[in-house]
């Protein structure tokens, strides 16, 4: 009677795995966040844990009071663990002219993009980004980076 009571337990405790495997639950949540502030910004990848071939939902969250080159405000980029760009985002546009954004006192300004993992190896991952907070005018230094720097990991 013990051993058939041991057999069922053991039984359900297999099944239990199998399809915790089988819901992809264990490795990875899809609810882990990155999150960096920086003063008033503050930058967001979702989720942090990826499979490769998903995609990951960057933000930029900035705080007024605030300005920026609307044209081109923010672009992202993933560098792997050898430092090597292996993604960025793609702001290709051409404006015919450049206009400040004004983000106000008290308001707040969200610049979204996504980042396909698509054919990327597995491994870890550093996001990089640079805010234009004004309009670029010749001569200017535009900033490389400026942005804090996110985590995200990305398995097979």
């Amino acid at each position: 009677m013990r051993r058939e009571a041991l057999f069922v337990l053991l039984l359900g405790l297999i099944l239990a795995a199998g399809l915790l495997l089988a819901l992809n639950v264990t490795r990875y949540p899809q609810s882990s966040i990155a999150e960096k502030s920086s003063g008033d910004i503050t930058v967001r990848a979702e989720p942090a844990n990826v499979r490769a071939g998903e995609t990951v939902h960057l933000k930029l969250i900035v705080n007024g009071p605030s300005t920026y080159d609307n044209c081109s405000p923010a672009t992202f980029w993933a560098t792997d663990v050898r430092g090597r760009k292996a993604w960025v985002s793609g702001h290709f546009w051409v404006c015919a002219t450049h206009q400040l954004g004004v983000i106000a006192s008290g308001e707040q300004q969200t610049f979204a993009t996504d980042w396909p993992t698509t054919g990327m190896a597995s491994g870890a991952y550093t996001v990089h980004g640079v805010f234009l907070q004004s309009l670029a005018k010749p001569g200017d230094f535009l900033p490389s980076e400026n942005l804090p720097v996110l985590s995200v990991t990305l398995s097979r």
